[in-house]
């Protein structure tokens, strides 16, 4: 067993929880970046040259889960290893998350 049930508190397992939304937004975003290159490449060969196939997919990697995947991963670290800050630091990650969501939201809209 990873984890012995002394280790298993409320913080740990939101720890747990950041670390695998983290992993997810980096496998996410490592496939969309790879969607967006096949996509160059399908363009090119289809019509010769490449406007933006694939732009939409390589900017949500980049500028949205790529940083919300390292906010994520800051946040579990610092519960998980009980630093002194742990909470002043949930909450600027939070306040990162919802800076992050309304700047993309006013880009799209």
């Amino acid at each position: 067993m990873l984890i012995s049930k002394t280790q298993l508190n409320p913080q740990r397992i939101v720890a747990a929880l950041e670390s695998v939304f983290a992993v997810i937004c980096f496998v996410l975003a490592t496939l969309l970046i790879v969607a967006s290159y096949n996509a160059a490449r399908m363009a090119e060969r289809a019509y010769g040259h490449n406007v933006d196939s694939g732009a939409i997919a390589w900017f949500v990697a980049i500028a949205i889960l790529i940083p919300l995947g390292t906010l994520l991963m800051l946040a579990a670290w610092s519960l998980w290893g009980r630093w002194r800050i742990r909470w002043w630091v949930q909450g600027g990650v939070g306040l990162g998350i919802v800076g992050l969501f309304y700047a993309v939201s006013r880009m799209m809209g």
